[in-house]
């Protein structure tokens, strides 16, 4: 019998209540402490818990586990804590962390400061029987402070099965409930402030089909301009090459809003920052130009003859330094006056109540007719594209 059990203590529950707990019916020995770190990582958008996937590190050791019942799929032992999937040795936890996370780099999520005792069950000859071990975690090195996630795991020794069986049953008498991995995970977050999956690139807005138009159409520009923000902080720190592309999808999405969904907001508005969200995209140009061509570094060397392979470095030594000059251009042109007036009157703009008057002319359309036309006016393109096709000579 492998399997460890885990309970998940109230906040503030301490060791000496466990002992009182424990000493109703058993006999036992605790050990020396032993204290260690606790980190959750994930990328920024949280790659792999949408994968049901954590990347737990415990000491130095990392573990691949599944969500919810923290199954460990993979663990590995690196020289120094990797930033990039392809920073830890060559092993399974590397290919499948590399299939679902690059290019983006791991972020340590949470992090704790932990004390671990652990208590031996005595049965009456003295041999253990079972093993307890009280866990208590801090966010800060100050262990002084209240624990802010307890939990204990149980340990059976294989052979006394119901010594495990009644000291669950114990524990759970008193009013202590099994738990998952995946409760655990959760607390630690919560305690650090983090909300798994909060972060998404996609516009996931509700709205109603009766919605005004440029009440609607406010809302997804919204939630355009929260990635826009969330983005320029990631390429300011270069973390990954990701948080400039979804930048760059966000803005285009921007112009792309304000060009087809038309006659909703004033004219003169939309034309001007339809100008100006274009001289924002500009900005980054050849900073993502630099990125796909060093994203691709190793598909451009296995082009060459294995002899001439080396012979391609000064190039892409090249692009590095090039890369580090524009990003630092890039950086500089989110702080001038201009990008800054930009975002500040475009949160304004969206901000402002819409108005109760009929202009222009789509503003107070339902947002579900707007849809519509704009849906039926694309599928009857490509239904004359498509009868074009057909027409042409096989």
């Amino acid at each position: 019998m492998n399997t460890s059990f885990q309970f998940q203590l109230p906040e503030g529950y301490t060791r000496e209540q466990v002992e009182i707990l424990l000493a109703e019916h058993y006999t036992f020995k605790v050990e020396e402490p032993v204290s260690t770190s606790w980190a959750l990582y994930d990328t920024f958008d949280w790659r792999l818990f949408k994968k049901s996937l954590t990347l737990h590190q415990l000491g130095q050791w990392f573990f691949l586990r599944s969500l919810p019942d923290g199954q460990a799929l993979h663990r590995i032992l690196p020289s120094a804590a990797p930033k990039f999937a392809q920073d830890f040795p060559d092993s399974p936890l590397k290919e499948d962390l590399q299939t679902i996370i690059d290019p983006r780099a791991l972020l340590k999520l949470s992090e704790l400061t932990t004390k671990s005792y652990a208590y031996r069950i005595l049965n009456r000859d003295k041999k253990t029987v079972a093993r307890l071990v009280y866990t208590a975690g801090w966010t800060t090195p100050d262990a002084s402070s209240t624990a802010r996630v307890i939990y204990l795991n149980l340990l059976p020794v294989r052979g006394y099965p119901k010594y495990t069986r009644g000291l669950t049953a114990h524990l759970e008498s008193a009013g202590l409930s099994l738990s998952k991995w995946q409760d655990l995970y959760f607390s630690a977050l919560e305690a650090v402030g983090q909300d798994p999956g909060s972060y998404s690139s996609k516009i996931d807005v509700q709205l109603e089909p009766g919605m005004r138009a440029d009440e609607a159409t406010k809302i997804i520009l919204c939630r355009l301009l929260q990635i826009i923000r969330a983005n320029q902080a990631g390429i300011k720190a270069d973390i990954d090459v990701e948080f400039l592309h979804d930048y760059r999808v966000a803005i285009r999405r921007t112009r792309s809003a304000l060009s087809q969904i038309k006659n909703v907001f004033p004219e003169d508005i939309t034309h001007q920052f339809k100008q100006d969200f274009a001289y924002l995209g500009k900005l980054t140009n050849e900073l993502r130009d630099l990125d796909v061509y060093l994203l691709s570094e190793e598909v451009y060397r296995s082009m060459l003859p294995a002899v001439l392979r080396d012979d391609i470095n000064p190039l892409f030594d090249y692009l590095r330094a090039q890369r580090k000059q524009t990003l630092e251009a890039v950086i500089t042109s989110f702080d001038q006056e201009r990008s800054k007036r930009i975002l500040l009157n475009w949160k304004t703009f969206l901000r402002e109540p819409v108005p109760e008057t009929r202009q222009p002319a789509g503003a107070m359309t339902p947002i579900i007719e707007l849809a519509r036309k704009r849906i039926y006016k694309h599928y009857r393109r490509i239904i004359k594209d498509g009868q074009e096709i057909l027409k042409s000579p096989q």
